[in-house]
């Protein structure tokens, strides 16, 4: 009820509750404030557009092969660079050598390390 009279106050005279309320006073917007609000609306629509492309699409739009076509290329590539890369059971092939060579090489030179430090070891002792 007081809600009712604050709507209808002027200048501290209370309006009859059937009289129109001053045009200042009015919850409706003006006919200004409406196409700002439809414009505000319009850019809003246009830049989630922009933002989220994929919502508009559909199957027929252009996106939609360009992006089926970069799928199954880059689907091929993968293929062709497994089939020419050389294979040996193993992930990590280096320099062209296959993992048992690189093993082979790795033991050969722990081996060395090994007989060096027990070389140093002995001339140590011996002085």
């Amino acid at each position: 009820m007081l809600s009712a009279l604050c709507r209808h106050t002027t200048c501290g005279r209370v309006a009859p509750f059937g009289a129109q309320a001053p045009r200042w006073l009015s919850s409706r917007p003006t006919a200004d404030q409406s196409k700002r609000a439809i414009e505000g609306a319009k850019n809003q629509e246009r830049i989630w557009k922009l933002m989220t492309p994929d919502s508009s699409w559909g199957l027929t739009h252009p996106a939609t092969f360009i992006l089926l076509g970069a799928v199954v290329g880059l689907h091929y590539y993968n293929n062709y660079v497994d089939v020419t890369r050389p294979s040996d059971g193993g992930s990590d092939v280096q320099d062209g050598r296959t993992a048992k060579e690189m093993e082979t090489e790795i033991e050969q030179v722990r081996k060395q390390s090994f007989e060096e430090a027990e070389r140093r070891r002995r001339t140590a002792s011996a002085r």
